[in-house]
């Protein structure tokens, strides 16, 4: 029985080792565009069914409802003391679920290569939302001892490989959230944003110092007004294109115009010249919202 066991654990390593298949996590605070981008991504892919997206399942956090229809994520937001430990479980869980039902889906002795875009990552939900919570008292000890626990034992499952991350002020953030009015976000403030900026910041450092090497991450400028620069959108589109498609690449825009082009070589610039007009007028107007390379798996406090 231990022989056999030894056996199973050696052909979980092995298959481990020759991962034919990438996570991307898109990282950045609320309001940030993470779920823009995400859009976009996915009317430039929808041919190509190597390219899997995963949004957070927010769906699935507003099942969940008191008996006066009330959603956990309003009483978070309404009470974060008393349901920070409940939410974030919650959403640990159903990242969990969501990033395994892709994993079926893929052909793990497959020759092909499968890059699995993700709305943030678990690392966020550790990292930032429930370091933060505890770190600020709002999640007892108890509490995030249990929630480390489970981040610990399933994060072996899981690694990312790149991150692109939209980083954005916490002022321009809070601007979208409010001209959005989206269900359950009306009680976000300010002063939490700017929270979140910080221990986004401070993950991204975590990052290349352990998970994520800085040449695997791709740093977008967040700040920019799509609706004064739809130009912005094909521009991001065209470095996310490139970005997971190669091994080592480390760019960070500013909010200068940046020309994505100029990172392509004349042959490839054929390949891009017939891209879509990926952002309509209407949608302009709505806008308001490695296989040696394997993640270090670590102990995270």
């Amino acid at each position: 029985m231990k022989l056999k066991n030894i056996y199973k654990r050696k052909a979980h390593y092995y298959i481990m080792a020759r991962l034919n298949y990438e996570v991307i996590s898109i990282e950045g605070n609320i309001g940030s565009g993470k779920s823009t981008l995400m859009k976009y991504l996915k009317k430039y892919f929808k041919n190509n069914d190597h390219v899997i997206f995963l949004k957070e399942p927010v769906d699935e956090w507003e099942k969940i409802k008191d008996n006066t229809g009330k959603t956990i994520l309003e009483k978070f937001y309404g009470d974060q003391e008393k349901y920070s430990f409940p939410f974030q479980m919650l959403a640990y869980i159903s990242r969990l679920n969501v990033l395994r039902e892709a994993l079926k889906s893929i052909d793990l002795l497959s020759d092909k290569k499968y890059f699995i875009i993700t709305e943030r990552s678990l690392y966020t939900d550790k990292l930032v939302f429930a370091k933060m919570l505890h770190e600020t008292g709002k999640m007892e000890d108890v509490n995030y001892q249990i929630y480390s626990t489970w981040f610990q034992t399933f994060l072996e499952e899981f690694p990312v490989h790149k991150v692109i991350y939209i980083k954005t002020l916490p002022e321009i953030c809070y601007q979208r959230i409010m001209s959005r009015s989206r269900e359950g976000e009306e009680n976000i403030q300010l002063d939490y944003l700017a929270s979140c900026y910080k221990y986004h910041e401070d993950m991204m450092l975590f990052f290349s110092n352990n998970i994520v090497a800085s040449d695997k991450q791709l740093i977008l400028d967040g700040n920019v007004d799509i609706n004064q620069n739809t130009n912005q959108m094909e521009d991001w589109i065209l470095m996310v294109n490139w970005f997971i498609h190669t091994n080592n690449i480390f760019i960070h825009t500013n909010s200068i115009y940046y020309d994505a082009t100029q990172l392509i070589s004349d042959s490839d610039n054929d390949t891009y010249s017939d891209m879509p007009d990926l952002i309509s007028d209407s949608d302009s107007d709505t806008y308001s919202d490695t296989y040696s390379d394997m993640p270090h798996l670590i102990e995270i406090d």
